[in-house]
């Protein structure tokens, strides 16, 4: 009876102890899914290449045909006339760089025409530009602009110089003949070179006790009839031929060279020259 009592108690610590072992060896883990990675096979890769280099070989050819197209002009030799301010290009499109912004009723030599692109090929200087041909016609206009030329001499002069020129002249000489007008301009240039003035146009026009109209407020009226437009052409060509560095004027049929000159006034000791109202030296 004893024994049965024993064996029995074995068996049941026995259950005890292997259970936990059994289940541990009946749980399985779940599986991971891996994702295969393909290598590429070498054989389709080399006939690849080739297929896209084919590719791009074409795309290359079709830009190159597009812009050949583009610049396929028929050639002619004529003259046409810009219809509002319009810019000659160096290449074809508004992406392209500007040479110059001409005027309203500029006068150019046409050499070729490209009725697909919409572009014509204008000769400046023995060199070919692009223009929209939207803004140009064969008829006259009545009244022509400045030559070309002049047109890219006056455009290496700023914006700031040409306003400030105009102005003094205006407020000094607005009233005298064309000789008078650019003798002062001349002057104002003639000190911007010295080492005795200031090395601007504005400096040298603004420094102090040097020009009355800067004192008096004619100056200031000036630069307010050149910002609105009602600047006199007149006034405004003497100043560019001041500004291109000019040294010469035509006073009653004589040729007078006024390098060197640095002062001008109704009166001045020793003048070298007088031109209507102002003596210069």
């Amino acid at each position: 009876m004893k024994l049965r009592r024993i064996i029995a108690a074995g068996i049941l610590i026995c259950s005890f102890v292997i259970s936990p072992c059994v289940l541990a060896l009946e749980s399985k883990p779940e599986e991971v899914a891996v994702e295969s990675i393909s290598i590429p096979d070498e054989n389709k890769i080399e006939v690849a290449i080739p297929r896209i280099k084919k590719n791009e070989t074409n795309l290359v050819k079709q830009q190159e045909t597009e812009v050949k197209e583009n610049e396929t002009y028929k050639e002619v030799f004529d003259y046409v006339y810009t219809t509002k301010r319009v810019n000659i290009r160096t290449y074809i499109g508004t992406e392209s760089d500007i040479l110059l912004t001409a005027e309203a009723g500029t006068k150019l030599q046409r050499v070729g025409i490209n009725i697909t692109a919409g572009w014509d090929l204008v000769r400046i200087n023995n060199c070919d530009y692009y223009i929209s041909n939207e803004y140009i016609t064969t008829e006259e206009p009545d009244q022509l602009a400045d030559s070309i030329e002049q047109q890219l001499e006056d455009s290496k002069i700023s914006a700031s110089d040409l306003r400030y020129m105009s102005a003094i002249i205006w407020a000094e000489a607005g009233n005298q003949c064309e000789a008078g007008q650019q003798a002062v301009g001349i002057v104002v240039m003639n000190r911007v070179a010295s080492e005795i003035y200031e090395d601007t146009v504005y400096d040298v026009i603004n420094e102090p006790y040097q020009f009355s109209p800067v004192k008096n407020g004619s100056f200031a009226k000036a630069l307010n009839y050149y910002d609105s437009g009602e600047m006199p052409e007149c006034v405004i060509d003497a100043a560019k031929y001041a500004l291109h560095g000019n040294t010469t004027v035509n006073y009653n049929g004589t040729t007078y060279d006024l390098d060197g000159y640095l002062c001008f006034s109704r009166y001045v000791k020793n003048a070298k020259l007088t031109i209507q109202d102002h003596m210069f030296k």
